[in-house]
């Protein structure tokens, strides 16, 4: 056999398989969240423009299935790089933050490096903002913060 006809099956052999199977995961795991009732929206951003009103991903996961999972949210296969988090408990079902008449969250809201906003308004994304290294699996903790205490059904 020949050198050539050797070498050329194996280029082919080595063109076919995966160069890098390490994925890439970040795992938010939740603080604080006060109930199961409703949804946990995510949102992920990887540029100051996006932040904090045009993710460039969005989840959402029941908070029963959160509960399920140890209060864990998994987002796999992302580009290693810099990123912020920005959640926030959906408890009636609507995916949309509810707000007071003075523009004050009524529902519980969390940021990345558990930013809490200021008078000005929401964090800024370099504030939130951390680093996922390729093939990482890195655990994002947030503190779920509520304002507001729960609002109690009636019972009569």
């Amino acid at each position: 056999m020949r050198l050539h006809e050797l070498i050329i099956p194996v280029l082919f052999l080595g063109i076919s398989l995966p160069f890098d199977s390490r994925e890439t995961t970040i795992i938010v795991k939740y603080l604080n969240v006060r109930n199961e009732k409703g949804n946990m929206m995510i949102s992920l951003y990887d540029a100051p423009d996006q932040f904090p009103y045009k993710p460039k991903w969005k989840y959402m996961i029941s908070k029963t299935k959160l509960k399920e999972q140890g209060n864990r949210f998994r987002i796999d296969q992302i580009e290693s790089g810099k990123y912020a988090l920005a959640t926030f408990d959906d408890e009636n079902c609507d995916t949309v933050m509810q707000k007071n008449f003075l523009g004050i969250p009524k529902e519980g809201y969390g940021f990345s490096n558990n930013i809490k906003p200021s008078i000005k308004g929401a964090p800024t994304f370099e504030e939130c903002t951390f680093f996922v290294g390729e093939g990482a699996v890195k655990t994002i903790e947030i503190e779920i913060q509520y304002l507001f205490r729960e609002e109690e059904t009636e019972t009569r």
